[in-house]
């Protein structure tokens, strides 16, 4: 009787490159490709002045989403607010399974949290700086239900001790 075994799941490798190692290399170990668009999001977070430790958490925390798409094999595109509650949820059993998690509910959503917040400003950043999705993300009629929008000067503002406390629901709905 042979074993039948599970494709193993698409990772993402991240490497750090640049003067102060915050530029974000990432690779596609199964397709076997770099992901420029990882790379370039790397680029434009230290362009908005974020510190080496804050871009690797950003990059580190959207890893994840990335992985998830993969791993369904699909494109930025085709994400909607199905498949980012989809990725919540699948993304708190791996959390909360993993063996170095605290496994409480509070850590556990938090951690979940937080990544969909990077996905959310991530998919912000690839319809609205890039141009690499269309019509993808807005308040209505769009696959993606957000009002996110960078403009308030989120980032700036994180350089000076003023992190913005009061997030909109509407910001992150999922």
């Amino acid at each position: 009787m042979t074993s039948r075994r599970e494709p193993a799941l698409p990772q993402i490798k991240l490497t750090w490159v640049g003067e102060r190692r915050d530029v974000a290399m990432a690779y596609n170990l199964e397709e076997e490709r770099l992901l420029l668009e990882i790379t370039d999001y790397s680029i434009y977070l230290i362009a908005e002045e974020l510190d080496e430790k804050t871009v690797r958490n950003e990059i580190f925390h959207l890893k994840g989403f990335v992985e998830f798409l993969a791993r369904h094999r699909l494109s930025y595109q085709e994400v909607t607010d199905s498949l980012l509650v989809r990725f919540r949820t699948e993304e708190y059993q791996r959390v909360i399974a993993a063996k170095n998690s605290a496994a409480t509910i509070l850590t556990t959503n938090r951690t979940v949290n937080a990544k969909l917040v990077r996905a959310y400003k991530f998919l912000y950043w690839l319809e609205y700086e890039q141009k690499l999705v269309v019509r993808l993300m807005g308040p209505r009629d769009r696959p993606v239900k957000s009002t996110y929008s960078p403009s308030s000067g989120e980032f700036r503002s994180k350089r000076y001790g003023s992190y913005r406390s009061s997030t909109r629901l509407t910001d992150y709905p999922k």
